[in-house]
């Protein structure tokens, strides 16, 4: 039997587990086009360390990952926790930039994770891998029409003109 773990990274809008929704904006007086994430290309890394600075609401509870709701479209917002954890797995090229995160007055410890995926073949384990080819069998429900093993980006693209 094969255990497979993973992780999912995925926003809440739960009152219960971020306390307000949306947990965060601009901070009054940031602009975003003075050297901030407005500046970075989502398809490379600037030549200057970005700044970016939000204001948790009040109510809102600081949480590992805080929702980009404040207009960042290109990575994630995590905190020190969070970035110790996830730079111990194997990630596409990236940096954490320090941002500000202010709750009333107080500084939180909080990062811009910015990649890019140039190539994402290099993170599949062809040997563990395979495609599944899927037809809609009713409106609602979608069926396996059959498996496909993942050998290489090649394969994959020949394999998909088929159907």
């Amino acid at each position: 039997m094969c255990l497979i773990m993973f992780y999912s990274i995925s926003r809440s809008d739960s009152i219960n587990e971020i306390g307000h929704y949306p947990q965060a904006d601009l901070k009054k007086g940031y602009n975003p086009r003075k050297n901030g994430h407005f500046m970075v290309k989502p398809y490379e890394f600037p030549d200057f360390i970005p700044n970016l600075e939000l204001e948790l609401h009040p109510k809102a509870i600081p949480t590992n990952y805080l929702d980009s709701t404040a207009g960042l479209m290109n990575g994630f917002i995590l905190d020190k926790k969070f970035k110790e954890l996830i730079s111990s797995f194997m990630l596409p090229k990236h940096y954490f930039y320090p941002i500000k995160v202010f709750q009333s007055n107080l500084l939180l410890d909080y990062y811009w994770f910015h990649f890019i995926v140039d190539d994402f073949w290099e993170f599949i384990d062809t040997e563990k891998s395979s495609a599944e080819v899927v037809y809609m069998e009713t409106p609602t429900k979608i069926a396996v029409e059959k498996t496909i093993p993942v050998l290489s980006n090649d394969q994959i693209i020949n394999d998909k003109k088929k159907y």
